[in-house]
């Protein structure tokens, strides 16, 4: 019987892929372009979807007055994610998902969503609306998947709800 015949591995070594030291890095979204603006360490991990690290991807989005911008998973493997999370840095807004109710949302806030083809979010203030966007579209990507069952439903957590401190 030949020696090299049969290898085995580790399990967790062997599903783990080898993975880049991801760079340190500072973004301040005054410095940013209004739309939205991808946060993409693609080149770091030599992979062809856009992901801040191994299994997610960060964004700002920056609304002038009256601005609306429409992020569809159907046309974008950015949006191909199974949870997406809007913390509105500055502003309030409307963010229209699927065929569903608007949901209105202000400075402080937090959105999580799940799965969509299209969102829509409108600036509705007289500021600008600054947003911080995350979802996990890179692992998505990474597994080949498609998202397309909402498995859970639309939560917004307040500013108030959030710095109010719970009591036992």
């Amino acid at each position: 019987m030949e020696k090299d015949y049969i290898s085995a591995y580790e399990y967790e070594k062997n599903v783990n892929p080898d993975l880049t030291n991801i760079p340190f890095y500072e973004k301040n979204i005054n410095d940013c372009n209004y739309g939205i603006n991808i946060i993409d360490f693609s080149n770091v991990f030599n992979i062809a979807y856009k992901s801040t690290t191994p299994n997610l991807l960060a964004s700002f989005i920056k609304l002038t007055k009256n601005d609306t911008i429409e992020l569809n998973n159907t046309q974008f493997n950015e949006f191909n994610a199974t949870s997406h999370l809007f913390y509105i840095i500055n502003g309030k807004a409307s963010i229209h998902v699927n065929d569903n109710d608007e949901q209105f949302v202000f400075s402080g806030d937090i959105l999580i969503n799940p799965c969509f083809s299209a969102v829509k979010i409108k600036n509705l203030g007289e500021d600008e609306l600054q947003i911080y966007y995350i979802n996990d579209s890179p692992l998505v990507n990474y597994l080949g998947s498609r998202a397309e069952k909402r498995i859970f439903k639309s939560a917004i957590y307040n500013n108030d709800f959030l710095i109010t401190p719970f009591l036992i």
